[in-house]
């Protein structure tokens, strides 16, 4: 009997274990929640591991932040296991505004919790405290107290000995200046006039009085513009030329500083004397020795072969330097002429020396303009010019009264062909067909259209009754009648057609039997001439 109830007991225990297992696993739990950067939990709420779904956490603001109002400061378990995310509940707490710093300035981003206030003076002044700078606290206080700038204050600069300054001051304040004189015959050696700067300090040291006497300079082969006489004190001036045939190695002008010397160095005045010119290649006509002095010519000449480039004559100026610049002797070097649309027979290629030669062929369909044949001259020109090779084009012939069969539209370019056909009443004289050649002209010439003439109509033992013209052109007719006695073989009247002939052919007038026409009567003769009738009676 007991250990059957023993046995129940666990059975049981067994399934409440498996219930409860199956009641965590079903609903989960969240794990310890996020740190937030300006809250943190309130006293005991993360006294456990683990929270239930539903769970809540709430959260107090850290130093330095205040409550948002209105915004929820918990999170709470959710569901899925994972906490829900809150509303910003926390803000910065506000210093305030530092205040306004008298003659200086103040840089900040905000006046929030944690933010630094930097202060600067403007020029002329120095902040009061050692710390340029205050933090906005936890408790919403400034760090440091506002400073102050105070002006700058510069103490009286040290007088010199044999001198003195003004204004005179118990203090100076920025930008304060004095200016220094010297007893006579001294001068102020340093700066004249110093000023207080913003750092308390002056700009400069005091000066010194120095006495100034430089001496006479002397400067051989020259003149003086200016400064004839002395004493030469302080910034004494002397301007210097030189002689003709001198050159100045140095300044003309020269003043007298406030350690007694001459600056810029005193000058100079040596002989003119040109440098020993080198042109290669070259003979020289004139100045074949030195020395070289001023107005000294030299003249060159190239070698053959060689073209000068620049003057064949210079001239040594009062600088010491050739006029114009020293020429050179080059090569003659003709550049390589391009001449499209051509062959090169000779002088395939370079370098093109003196009386180098090319000889050129234009292309088929291209015609030559210039010399088929050029050479490299003394002056590194190709002479004669450069030829071109310009494209094969004849001009449009213009044959009037005709009309043409083929080549009606240009350009006529190399072996281009036109047939012409004479208008009706017009004879060809020349070829009906012509063709473009290699020189750009007409082979065989350009034809032209005659009008057609007919041959004088001379018919013997007749009169005309009509055509007395002196040309017979197309379509001219002419009528005769014969002489009286004759007879009419043919037509009376001819007409010239476009063969250059009359038609029907010119008539014929043969004489009567004498016998036959007497008889027993009269015989009248009747002749028209030039439009009149005359008449013979037998």
């Amino acid at each position: 009997m007991f250990p059957q109830k023993n046995v129940v007991r666990d059975h049981w225990g067994f399934l409440l274990l498996c219930f409860s297992a199956f009641i965590a696993a079903s609903y989960g739990e969240c794990g310890l929640p996020e740190r937030i950067s300006y809250a943190e939990p309130k006293q005991g709420a993360l006294d456990q591991n683990t929270f239930p779904p539903n769970a809540t956490v709430s959260y107090d603001c850290r130093p330095g932040y205040i409550r948002v109002p209105g915004k929820k400061n918990s999170i709470t378990c959710l569901e899925d296991d994972t906490w829900s995310t809150p509303e910003v509940f926390c803000k910065r707490k506000s210093c305030g505004n530092p205040g306004e710093l008298l003659n200086g300035n103040i840089e900040v981003t905000d006046f929030l919790f944690g933010s630094t206030v930097t202060y600067t003076c403007n020029e002329g002044y120095l902040l009061s405290n050692k710390r340029n700078f205050s933090v906005c606290l936890a408790d919403g206080i400034w760090s440091n107290v506002l400073p102050q700038c105070d002006a700058v204050i510069c103490a009286p600069p040290q007088s010199p000995a044999n001198g003195e300054f003004n204004p005179q001051k118990d203090e100076y304040e920025y930008l304060n200046s004095v200016t220094f004189s010297c007893q006579k015959p001294l001068e102020v050696a340093g700066n004249a006039s110093i000023s207080c700067t913003g750092t308390g300090e002056w700009s400069s040291n005091s000066p010194t009085c120095k006495a100034v006497n430089c001496p006479n300079p002397d400067v051989k082969n020259s003149r003086r513009l200016s400064g004839f006489t002395g004493p030469y004190t302080l910034n004494s001036a002397i301007l210097f030329e030189c002689n003709k045939g001198f050159v100045l190695r140095g300044s003309s002008s020269i003043s007298c500083n406030i350690d007694s010397e001459w600056v810029p160095a005193i000058p100079q005045c040596d002989i003119v004397n040109c440098s020993n010119p080198d042109v290669k290649n070259s003979t020289r006509l004139s100045g074949l020795t030195g020395p070289y002095t001023l107005d000294s010519v030299i003249s060159f000449e190239c070698d053959k072969g060689f073209v000068l480039r620049g003057s064949s004559s210079i001239s040594c100026n009062s600088d010491g330097q050739w006029v114009p610049a020293i020429p050179q002797c080059e090569i003659v070097n003709c550049s390589n002429p391009d001449v499209k649309n051509s062959t090169r027979l000779s002088g395939l290629t370079g370098p093109y020396t003196l009386d180098s030669v090319i000889s050129f062929e234009c292309d088929k369909g291209f015609v030559l303009r210039g010399s088929s044949s050029i050479s490299c001259n003394s002056d590194g020109q190709w002479v004669p010019a450069i030829p071109q090779c310009e494209t094969v084009n004849c001009s449009n012939p213009d044959v009037k009264n005709s009309s043409r069969l083929s080549g009606l539209t240009g350009p006529y370019t190399l072996d281009s062909v036109i047939s012409f056909e004479c208008d009706k009443g017009f004879v060809l004289r020349g070829s009906s067909s012509i063709s473009c050649n290699s020189d750009g002209q007409w082979v065989p010439a350009i034809p032209q259209c005659e009008t057609v003439e007919c041959s004088s109509p001379d018919v013997a033992n007749a009169a005309r009754l009509s055509g007395f013209s002196g040309s017979y052109h197309f379509n001219f007719t002419v009528t005769f009648e014969c002489f009286p006695g004759f007879t009419m073989n043919g037509s009376n009247s001819v007409k010239c057609n476009a063969s250059s002939q009359w038609d029907p052919p010119l008539p014929t007038c043969n004489e009567n039997n004498v016998a036959e026409v007497m008889g027993n009567g009269i015989v009248i003769l009747t002749m028209i001439f030039m439009g009149h009738v005359l008449s013979h009676h037998f």
